[in-house]
């Protein structure tokens, strides 16, 4: 199954976590990371992994509604968009286990950087 080779395959989710802390920033690959581990928990109903694993593929697959490259910032609203709704899903999720494993990634990926959990 396409999800389970994607939570398998640490190299091909390094290379889009550095891709998007490059290009959305630090607080983005948070986010990233939440969804990634809150995907890899066993204690998420299926519904919510199937919402996060879609927004999570979204980002993988070479498909986009509107492609960054040629619209530009409306290509951006897209991504985001899927990032937003998946948030939103796994949020209720996050644990303090998730919270100290997304932390220790971090703290490995940039030494000396604070960060704060995205809450509304």
């Amino acid at each position: 199954m396409y999800l389970n080779n994607l939570l398998e395959n640490k190299d091909l989710i390094y290379k889009k976590a550095k891709k998007i802390a490059a290009e959305k920033g630090k607080d983005a690959l948070r986010i990233f990371l939440s969804l990634y581990c809150i995907l890899k928990s066993k204690d998420v109903p299926l519904k919510n992994k199937l919402i996060i694993g879609g927004a999570l593929s979204y980002l993988f697959l070479p498909i986009d509604v509107f492609s960054i490259k040629r619209y530009k910032t409306l290509g951006w609203i897209d991504n985001i968009a899927a990032f937003y709704i998946a948030y939103k899903q796994a949020k209720k999720f996050v644990t303090p286990e998730i919270i100290s494993e997304v932390d220790n990634i971090l703290e490995v990926w940039f030494p000396g950087t604070n960060y704060e959990i995205i809450d509304e």
